[in-house]
């Protein structure tokens, strides 16, 4: 489920972002530019699969080494700070029409006729590049292939729901729904740096905090098909370590913190 939610997510954005740019191309009677958008969309899911696929061959290539530890590790960190990032940023998504829409221009007053093609493939290519960050950790601990068709279904509910929100509404307030996913997004960030702790713990990289607070492998071991599921979620482990307990409270409470001083000022 956690696969389905984060990558539903960035397809939403993207998708939101990519109908923009062509209805912002339409008003200003730059129609024949749309299909410049299309090929850099083309170009970045091109791109990011490639991008997917090595990445996860090469973790797959070491299966079993402190090598695959050591990657797992990174990548749980990565996806920690980049789920961080994408709910702590409150103006993300307030002025992205604006946005968008000084750069088409700038790009268009450029001449180039790779210009568009050349924006959209960053911009799509980059939430790709996260989409990837994502998947790693969760192909590690739960069933691979199921993440990768609930990954699949995400990507195409969050593109269709994008371009039907904009196209069909484009003054709907999709500000609940950024909320719900924001709460989303922190509680899997937790659980990506508890995971984190766990992988550099097992190295040896962080040698303090090993203590085991508590073991609740008889009532749901970590192995079990709900322990994976949880663990994907919320990072649940049967048996976490301290450092793992007191990195997962206090970043949820700095986060609770830095969203109330937001709603204050």
């Amino acid at each position: 489920m956690a696969a389905f939610l984060m990558l539903f997510r960035e397809a939403f954005e993207a998708s939101m972002l990519c109908s923009i740019l062509a209805t912002y191309l339409i008003l200003i009677g730059q129609r024949d530019r749309i299909r410049n958008v299309w090929t850099g969309i083309f170009a970045a899911i091109i791109a990011s699969l490639i991008a997917g696929v090595a990445i996860y061959s090469t973790v797959q290539n070491y299966e079993g080494t402190s090598l695959e530890l050591q990657i797992e590790g990174i990548s749980y960190l990565l996806a920690f700070g980049m789920l961080t990032y994408m709910a702590t940023s409150m103006q993300k998504n307030e002025n992205l029409k604006e946005g968008l829409e000084s750069r088409i221009d700038s790009a268009i007053k450029t001449g180039s006729k790779f210009a568009i093609a050349g924006f959209t493939f960053l911009a799509v290519f980059r939430e790709g590049l996260e989409m990837v960050v994502f998947m790693i950790p969760l192909t590690s601990i739960t069933n691979p292939v199921l993440n990768i068709v609930l990954g699949v279904l995400g990507i195409i509910a969050g593109s269709v729901t994008g371009y039907l929100i904009y196209a069909l509404g484009k003054k709907i307030n999709v500000k609940y729904f950024f909320n719900l996913s924001t709460f989303l997004l922190v509680i899997f960030a937790a659980g990506f740096l508890v995971s984190g702790i766990g992988e550099f713990q097992q190295l040896g990289w962080l040698p303090f905090g090993n203590e085991t607070l508590w073991d609740t492998s008889s009532i749901l071991s970590s192995d079990s098909a709900a322990g994976h599921l949880l663990h994907a979620l919320v990072g649940y482990t049967d048996k976490p370590t301290s450092l793992q307990v007191i990195g997962y409270v206090v970043y949820l409470a700095l986060i609770g913190i830095l969203a109330i001083a937001r709603k204050r000022s």
